[in-house]
């Protein structure tokens, strides 16, 4: 028997990189939450996808982040990605 697969829960969200506006789609999936620049420019401009891996009550980030990028990031799994 096939085990189900686990929904994935998907938010929105904007960072500001290098001092510009990202839309990022963050896609959660049990203790892990990809964040996915989701426009070509972005993309183009060699944006980081980050993963955030939860571990405990805190979050592990990669790649390693600019530190104010970090905090933006952790700002918002706090406000969006319950405990």
């Amino acid at each position: 028997m096939h085990e189900k697969a686990i929904p994935s829960i998907h938010f929105s969200t904007v960072l500001f990189v290098d001092g510009q506006p990202v839309s990022y789609e963050l896609v959660q999936h049990n203790n892990m939450v990809r964040l996915v620049p989701d426009s070509l420019l972005a993309i183009c401009r060699s944006v980081p996808e980050i993963e955030a891996t939860r571990s405990g009550r805190s979050w592990r980030l990669e790649p390693s982040l600019h530190r104010d990028l970090a905090d933006q990031v952790l700002e918002d799994l706090a406000r969006l990605v319950p405990c």
